[in-house]
């Protein structure tokens, strides 16, 4: 080390555990000798890829960036971009700040990206709630009142109660798109949390996912639901579930693989002897957490569970504290099975008192269910392509540019992700009628705009589409 006294040194961190292990020990080391010190993560580099890049995966470093187009001729001024060891910069109102802001995937609830908590008392239907989130966010629905900003696929890592999984998402999504595939996925294992390299098991596993995942909708997993912490953490011995230090260690895991994967990390817990005393393991966990989401209810003499409702025991984009009834609606699996041992499960239904604090969504309001799917589709396709395939026009000469998709593209992704009865062309007709009537009532109710630019046909969103 001596030969880099006084050196200026920039550490290129390799996008997996060990790399940042490696890295985080070579500052250490080097800290004390150079006379500055750069730790430059690989997702900082791909900021710099040509567009049309690849998305940063697990393992990746400084050659595979090179390989995929990047600049070495920059590589020096794009590591200047991260800061020096003690050269943390001010921020002042009013001046341009470089940071891009946090990305929602529920707006105001739920981050793109980050760690959260679903909490509870046994019975109080917290995998129903789970999947009612994962179904809401796969269809750009609302939860809670909050649009969903950006469908994605959703992961399930479910370690208990495996053997129901199947049934209970098969229901739900009955409930919502009879008929409909959609992008959700689940093992019947998770990674050790608590376990050496768990981060970057972990995060493989879900880049697995995701790959399938785009290969098979062109979406990639967006939220990673585990169910349930407790049996997913690995804890060493009695008594860790409520040591501090534990699980603040087992919420870094959390944070680390959401920040590796570019995913949100939701997992379902218990709360701990009263309700008072909120989850399992306490302020070190709900303290660590961006959201923490409650099951509540009452649990009766019978041992039956009323009053259930999920409480926003903590949103940082908001107020917390807002709670919306809920029950446990026992309906029929979708074929079963003859070896199948029951033929029902329960889905959410929320109640009405829930219905002040909800806005209304404006694509389903005042339309009979068929009509309602279609929009909803509709609205999918758009929310699915404008990220990826849109383009920036301006609807006049005088306006600002407006993210739009050419209305080819929205109408391929609604005959590929719809269903309709009869031989394939009365099936594809029967589509594309849909599709045509979706737009017209969408563009009616200004949902959408629609015009002819440069000869071809453009959609995009409006404002009101956003509630």
């Amino acid at each position: 080390m001596a030969a880099l006294t006084g050196c200026h040194i920039i550490v290129l961190e390799d996008h997996d555990e060990d790399g940042r292990r490696i890295a985080a020990d070579a500052h250490r080391k080097l800290a004390a000798v150079s006379a500055s010190i750069r730790v430059v993560p690989t997702e900082h580099l791909w900021k710099y890829l040509p567009a049309g890049a690849r998305d940063i995966r697990i393992g990746d470093d400084v050659e595979d960036w090179l390989k995929l187009g990047g600049d070495p001729a920059k590589l020096p001024d794009i590591c200047r971009g991260i800061r020096t060891e003690g050269a943390e910069p001010f921020f002042w109102h009013g001046e341009p700040d470089p940071r891009g802001r946090r990305k929602w995937r529920i707006r105001n609830l739920m981050p793109a990206i980050g760690a959260g908590l679903l909490a509870g008392q046994w019975g109080t239907g917290k995998t129903f709630m789970a999947i009612e989130l994962a179904t809401t966010t796969v269809e750009a629905g609302q939860f809670c009142g909050r649009q969903v900003v950006e469908p994605c696929g959703v992961l399930i890592l479910a370690t208990e109660g495996a053997f129901e999984i199947r049934d209970r998402i098969e229901a739900a999504v009955h409930e919502k798109c009879p008929g409909e595939k959609m992008p959700i996925v689940w093992r019947e294992t998770c990674p050790t949390l608590l376990a050496p390299g768990a981060v970057t098991a972990l995060s493989r596993k879900i880049e697995e996912a995701s790959e399938e995942c785009m290969a098979r909708f062109d979406m990639p997993v967006g939220l990673v639901i585990i169910d349930i912490l407790a049996n997913a953490a690995g804890y060493a011995k009695a008594g860790d579930e409520n040591d501090p230090a534990v699980c603040q260690k087992l919420m870094n895991v959390l944070h680390q693989t959401g920040e590796a994967a570019q995913v949100f990390v939701l997992a379902l817990d218990h709360f701990g002897k009263t309700v008072e005393s909120g989850t399992r393991g306490g302020s070190s966990k709900e303290g660590s957490a961006d959201i923490v989401l409650a099951c509540l209810g009452q649990r009766d003499v019978s041992g039956a569970i009323v009053d259930t409702r999920l409480a926003l025991r903590k949103v940082r984009g908001g107020p917390s504290g807002q709670e919306f009834p809920f029950t446990l609606r026992t309906v029929s699996i979708p074929n079963p099975g003859e070896d199948s041992e029951s033929s029902l499960t329960c889905v959410i239904s929320w109640e009405a008192a829930a219905a002040p604090m909800v806005a209304k969504d404006p694509w389903e309001e005042g339309h009979k269910a068929s009509t309602a799917l279609a929009m909803k589709a509709l609205r999918r396709a758009l929310m699915k392509l404008l990220p990826v395939h849109g383009v920036q026009k301006k609807i006049t000469p005088d306006s600002e540019p407006t993210l739009m998709v050419t209305e080819d593209l929205v109408r391929d992704e609604f005959v590929a992700t719809t269903v309709a009865d009869g031989n394939p062309k009365q099936k594809l007709d029967a589509k594309r009628m849909r599709f045509k009537r979706a737009v017209e009532r969408a563009e009616n109710q200004g949902l959408i705009g629609r015009a002819d630019i440069e000869e071809v046909t453009y959609l995009w969103l409006t404002e009101r589409s956003d509630v």
